[in-house]
């Protein structure tokens, strides 16, 4: 029997691994994982044999990886049964560096990385990563894209895979109309985590000819402004440039964003620049 995924996991992290399965299962992907009651271990069949043939017979291979895995030869034999054709991703539980065995086999490939408190946000990611897999994400009949492309974006964004972000949200800001939140992320996903002082000019340009526009929308509730601000702040007057117009304090005057979108702006800059701008804008809320 063809499966979509097969999941390979240690003891320790099997909570985590039967949410995923349970997760694959319930969108109409099926999944092995051992033991299981659905697609799984069957009594009465040497359970190596089962393991080797599940792999071979599964389009995508799922490792839910910790350290657990360093010192697990079940992992490793499991990993060595997939063929080069195999699609590999990684569930990162923690930052633990792979072993000389794991090394070699996974050293190339992305993976997904689970904050904490953030084991759903990155299951929904690895679910939309499957199903473009396995051919199972489809655009609507009409060719535009709708809100899964868009969130799909922001999860890969709250993720810091940056680069994936930036294609899918190019894509969705061609759908739609009112792109603002589309916009915002777009450019939290182009400066990447960097300092914004050392980024390439072509790229401040970019930014500002992405953010700009959006001043304006009447979806922005100041978001757009405070990135705006960071960016004139850290790369013009950090250098010693001309800010041009609308000047930093024009862009957040009378701006007072919420906690929940502070904390989601923040955490994307470099930590110093995210550091500086934390005590603006809790200064400005008090």
């Amino acid at each position: 029997m063809l499966h979509d995924v097969f999941i390979s996991y240690t003891q320790p992290d099997r909570n985590v691994a039967f949410f995923i399965h349970d997760l694959l299962q319930e969108n109409k992907l099926t999944s092995w994982i051992a033991p299981s009651q659905s697609n799984g271990i069957k009594k009465g069949l040497f359970f190596e044999s089962q393991v080797v043939n599940a792999i071979i017979n599964s389009k995508v291979f799922v490792l839910i990886y910790s350290d657990y895995c360093n010192r697990s030869n079940d992992i490793i034999r499991e990993i060595r049964h997939r063929n080069n054709g195999h699609k590999t991703i990684i569930l990162r539980l923690d930052k633990s560096g792979f072993c000389t065995d794991l090394s070699y086999y996974l050293k190339n490939i992305q993976y997904i990385v689970v904050t904490r408190n953030g084991l759903r946000q990155a299951a929904n990611i690895l679910l939309q990563d499957v199903m473009m897999l396995t051919g199972r994400y489809t655009e609507p009949e009409n060719g535009t894209t709708d809100g899964l492309l868009l969130r799909k974006g922001i999860e890969l964004v709250e993720a810091k895979r940056y680069e994936e972000a930036i294609k899918v949200l190019e894509q969705h800001s061609g759908t739609v109309t009112d792109s603002c939140e589309t916009m915002f992320y777009l450019s939290l996903a182009l400066i990447g985590g960097k300092k914004i002082r050392k980024l390439d000019r072509l790229l401040i340009r970019r930014l500002e000819n992405i953010l700009l526009p959006e001043i304006f929308n009447n979806e922005n509730t100041g978001f757009i402004n405070v990135l705006l601000a960071i960016i004139k702040q850290a790369y013009y007057m950090e250098n010693g440039f001309t800010v041009p117009e609308p000047g930093i304090e024009q862009l957040i005057s009378g701006i007072a964003l919420s906690a929940e979108k502070t904390k989601e702006l923040l955490i994307h800059l470099n930590k110093s620049e995210s550091k500086i701008w934390q005590q603006v804008l809790i200064k400005d809320k008090m």
